[in-house]
C-alpha cells in the first residue's frame, strides 16, 4: 500500500508540473524553404533567406531565420547600418487576412494573404539587446529576445512570449534587409514567402483524452 501511494503521489506531482508550467509540452514546428539567390540587389548588404523554422508551445514561440551569409546585428541600443541585419517579422495572430494591415513585403504587392496584427521590428535594438512588438497601430506590446548561431553565424533567432503577442498560433512573413542610409531608412533585400502567402505554426493534434 505504501508503495502505491508513492506512485500515486508522484503521479499527481507529474500532472501539477505539467499542468501548471507547461513542463512536458513538446513544441510544435513548421520548416519553410525560401529559395537562394533570389534577392532584391537594393544596396548595402544582401542578405538572402533561405529557411524559416518556428517552434512554438502555448506560451511562446521561436523563429529561426537561417541566411545565406553570416548575420551581423546592431549593438545594444543601436540602429542597423548597411551591412547590419534589419527588417520585421509580420505575424497575423489572427488568422484572417481581412483584419491587420497589408504585408510590406514589396514582392507581394496587391496580395492581402497576410493581415498584419503584430511586428517585430528588426531596424533597432533596445539597451538590453532585444527588439520592440509592436500591434498594427505601433502600439509596443513586449519585447522579442534576439541570438545568432549557426557554424557560419547564419541562423537569426526570435523569441517571443505569447503576452506580446496575445496568440502564438499565427501566421507570419520575414522581411529581411539592412539599415543603409541611416537609422531610419531601410533597404529590403528578400522576403519568405515572397510571392504572397505565409508561414505557418503549425496547430498540435490533440491525443485521446487531452483538453
Amino acid at each position: 500500500m505504501r508503495t502505491r501511494g508513492a506512485i500515486l503521489l508522484v503521479a499527481g506531482l507529474l500532472l501539477a508540473a505539467c499542468g501548471g508550467a507547461g513542463l512536458f509540452e513538446q513544441p510544435v514546428t513548421s520548416t519553410f524553404h525560401d529559395p537562394q539567390g533570389n534577392t532584391l540587389n537594393l544596396g548595402g548588404t544582401q542578405y538572402d533567406i533561405t529557411q524559416v523554422r518556428t517552434e512554438r508551445t502555448s506560451a511562446n514561440l521561436s523563429v529561426q531565420v537561417t541566411f545565406v551569409q553570416g548575420i551581423f546585428l546592431p549593438g545594444a541600443g543601436q540602429a542597423a547600418t548597411s551591412t547590419q541585419l534589419s527588417g520585421a517579422l509580420e505575424l497575423d495572430t489572427d488568422r484572417n487576412p481581412s483584419t491587420g494591415n497589408a504585408s510590406a513585403c514589396p514582392t507581394s504587392a496587391g496580395r492581402q494573404t497576410i493581415g498584419v496584427d503584430r511586428y517585430v521590428l528588426l531596424n533597432r535594438r533596445n539597451p538590453n539587446g532585444t527588439y520592440d512588438v509592436v500591434n498594427a497601430s505601433g502600439v509596443k506590446t513586449g519585447e522579442a529576445s534576439a541570438s545568432v548561431s549557426g557554424s557560419t553565424s547564419n541562423v537569426f533567432v526570435l523569441s517571443v512570449d505569447r503576452s506580446a503577442l496575445g496568440e502564438v498560433n499565427t501566421n507570419l512573413v520575414v522581411i529581411a534587409g539592412n539599415g543603409q542610409g541611416g537609422p531610419v531608412a531601410f533597404t529590403p533585400t528578400d522576403c519568405a514567402p515572397d510571392q504572397g502567402g505565409a508561414v505557418v505554426t503549425r496547430v498540435r493534434v490533440a491525443l485521446p483524452g487531452m483538453r
